[in-house]
C-alpha cells in the first residue's frame, strides 16, 4: 500500500526536513500554492495525509477546505493545518471545516513529524479495514447468494416428491431453472420410456435430442464450450448458459446440479414405479371383480341344484313304498344338509364382503393419491409452438 503524502507550502523548509525524518517508503509530493495543491488532489492520486500551510499567499487555509469540499471524491485524505496562531476557537473552526488534526506551524519539528506519523497510521489502518470490509460484503453477499440457491434447490426436491407425471418434473425444473436465470434442457430414460424437454420450447428439436443421445454416456460431467451435461443413469440435464470457469457460479453450479440430478433421478424412478403400481392397482380391482361375480354366480348356481335337489326328493315320497323310519331317515338327512348349504353360503356371503371392501380400499386409496398431487397449473408460462 502506497504512503503519499501532499505537503501544499510556499516555502521548502518543511518538505527538506521532513524528507530527512520521515521514513523512506513515505513518497511527499510537494506544492507550493493552493491552486497546484487543488491540481494534485484532483488527479487521481490517493493521498493519505495533506499538510497545509493555511497562511498561504493566494488563500487562507478555511477557503482551501471550503473549496476542496465541493470537489470531494470517494477517497478523501486527512487534512491537517499549519497555522500561525493555536486557540480553542482556530481549533473549532477547523475541525467544522474538515480538518483532521490543528498544529501551531512554529512548534517543532518533532511534534509536526509526531503528527504526521500518526495520522498516516491512521489512515493506512482505515484503508485496511475499508478494503476488509468491501471482502466481507462480497463474502456475504456471496453466502448469501449460494444459501437461496441451494435454499430454493431444496424446496424443488420436496416438490418433485408430489409430481403426478413427467411433463410436471421438467415444469417445476425449469421454473426454478428460469428464476436464476439459466437455460437448459432435459433428458429422462428408462427401458420402455423416453422423456425429453427444453425449457424455451418444451419439447427438443430432433438435433437436441441427439446431442443428448451422443452425450448420456460421456461421463457424470461433461463440458463443451460454455455448457455442461450431468447425467445419471436414467436422467441427462443439459445446462446451456454455464459460468465462466474459476468464478464463484461456476463451482456453485457445479456442485449444485451434479447433486441434483440424483433427486430428480430418484423422483422420476419414483413416478415409473407409481405406475406401475397403479396399473397393478387396477389389474388387481378387475381380478378381484370378476371374482367377487364368479363367487356370487357359484352361489346361486348351488342354491339352485340344491332347491331342486330338497323339491324332487320331497315329492317323490308318495311314489316310493318307504316305511315312516325310512322317511323320518330322508328328511333328516335333506334337512341336515339344507343346513350345511345354509352356512356355506353364509361364508360364500363373507367372501363377497370382503372383497367389495378390497375393492373399495384400492379405489379410495387412488382418490386419495388424486386429491394429494399439488396443482402447478400456472407454474411455468410456457410456449408449447
Amino acid at each position: 500500500m502506497s504512503k503519499d503524502l501532499l505537503l501544499i507550502d510556499d516555502t521548502t523548509h518543511l518538505v527538506n526536513q521532513l524528507k530527512n525524518f520521515l521514513p523512506g517508503d513515505v513518497d511527499i509530493d510537494h506544492r507550493l500554492n493552493s491552486q497546484d495543491g487543488l491540481l494534485a488532489l484532483n488527479s487521481g492520486k490517493n493521498y493519505l495525509v495533506v499538510v497545509l500551510n493555511c497562511q498561504l499567499p493566494d488563500v487562507d487555509g478555511l477557503s482551501f477546505l471550503n473549496q476542496y469540499a465541493k470537489n470531494k471524491s470517494e477517497h478523501n485524505p486527512n487534512f491537517i493545518c499549519l497555522a500561525h496562531q493555536e486557540n480553542d476557537e482556530s481549533l473549532l473552526t477547523y475541525f467544522e471545516a474538515g480538518a483532521a488534526d490543528f498544529v501551531c506551524s512554529t512548534s517543532q519539528i518533532e511534534l509536526i513529524l509526531e503528527k504526521i506519523k500518526k495520522l498516516l497510521s491512521y489512515s493506512i489502518k482505515v484503508q485496511e479495514l475499508s478494503i476488509e470490509e468491501v471482502k466481507l460484503t462480497e463474502l456475504v453477499n456471496t453466502t448469501m447468494i449460494q444459501s437461496s440457491f441451494y435454499g430454493a434447490c431444496l424446496d424443488l426436491v420436496s416438490e418433485l416428491q408430489f409430481v403426478s407425471d413427467v411433463e410436471s418434473i421438467a415444469v417445476y425444473l425449469f421454473d426454478f431453472m428460469q428464476r436464476y436465470g439459466i437455460n437448459s434442457a432435459i433428458s429422462f430414460n428408462a427401458p420402455n420410456a423416453h422423456f425429453d424437454f427444453d425449457q424455451q420450447s418444451f419439447y427438443c428439436s430432433p438435433l437436441e435430442q441427439q446431442v443428448f443421445e451422443l452425450l448420456k454416456d460421456k461421463g457424470r460431467i461433461y463440458e463443451f464450450g460454455n455448457r455442461s451435461v450431468f447425467n445419471s443413469p436414467c436422467v441427462s440435464l443439459l445446462i446451456k448458459n454455464m459460468p465462466e470457469k474459476h468464478t464463484v457460479n461456476y463451482g456453485l453450479f457445479i456442485d449444485i446440479f451434479a447433486k441434483l440430478i440424483p433427486s430428480i433421478e430418484m423422483s422420476f424412478i419414483n413416478l415409473l414405479n407409481k405406475s406401475k403400481l397403479t396399473e397393478t392397482q387396477k389389474e388387481l380391482k378387475s381380478t378381484i371383480s370378476d371374482v367377487k361375480n364368479a363367487v356370487f354366480e357359484l352361489q346361486q348356481h348351488r342354491q339352485q341344484l340344491v332347491d331342486k335337489m330338497v323339491l324332487d326328493i320331497g315329492l317323490s315320497f308318495h311314489n316310493y313304498d318307504f316305511t315312516s323310519e325310512q322317511e323320518a331317515f330322508l328328511s333328516n338327512l335333506i334337512e341336515s344338509n339344507v343346513i350345511k348349504h345354509t352356512e356355506n353360503s353364509e361364508e360364500f356371503y363373507k367372501i363377497n364382503q370382503k372383497l367389495e371392501q378390497l375393492v373399495d380400499s384400492l379405489e379410495k386409496s387412488q382418490a386419495k393419491e388424486q386429491e394429494t398431487t399439488p396443482d402447478i397449473s400456472g407454474a411455468l408460462d410456457i410456449e408449447l409452438f
